[in-house]
């Protein structure tokens, strides 16, 4: 069980969907999403970023993995008005667990890399996920990251995680949310 199952889960839900539209938003924004391109979405949570892409493009298909069943239950009811059909799976998956053999023009993830754990084999998993020229796009609360790292040793350890994985140096950015100072980087 997750932080974000039981009783903890549906009140976290509600939050995260008022809270964290704007960071939302602000992926979709920087991922630049195409129709017909397919999707990995990190820890959905309520389900507000899935919303927001499917009412931005006709994706070719849709990923989504989040470990907290309190979530995936929020994000198919929050979904219910959009015909989902084959295109969209949600699954109850922590990052790492990404099903093998599926392939992802670009992957989003908003305020959940900081519970990657362990962080590498899960951007691992992510690049394995991408197609050549594929992009990851993670937005994280500032405070999240700052309850276990400095925002430079966070950068550091990202910046080297990722090159671990396979994937360029990011293109950081700072910004200011509904929520509070939020940073995000796009890596290829």
């Amino acid at each position: 069980m997750t932080g974000f199952d039981g009783v903890t889960g549906g009140v976290a839900a509600r939050v995260m969907a008022r809270l964290n539209a704007d960071m939302e938003q602000a992926a979709l924004a920087m991922v630049k999403p195409r129709d017909n391109e397919s999707f990995l979405v990190i820890g959905f949570g309520p389900g507000m970023g899935l919303e927001l892409l499917l009412d931005a493009v006709t994706p070719a298909a849709v990923l989504g993995v989040d470990p907290s069943r309190v979530m995936v239950k929020a994000a198919r009811r929050r979904l219910a008005r959009h015909r989902l059909g084959s295109s969209v799976e949600l699954l109850r998956a922590p990052a790492a667990d990404i099903p093998a053999a599926r392939t992802f023009d670009a992957a989003i993830a908003v305020n959940c890399e900081q519970f990657w754990d362990p962080h590498r084999e899960s951007l691992e998993a992510i690049a394995s996920a991408l197609r050549p020229r594929g992009r990851l796009v993670t937005v994280t609360h500032q405070w999240a990251i700052e309850k276990r790292h400095s925002l430079s040793d966070w950068k550091a350890l990202v910046q080297a995680d990722l090159a671990g994985a396979g994937l360029g140096a990011p293109a950081w950015s700072e910004d200011r949310y509904r929520s509070g100072p939020g940073i995000a980087y796009l890596a290829r």
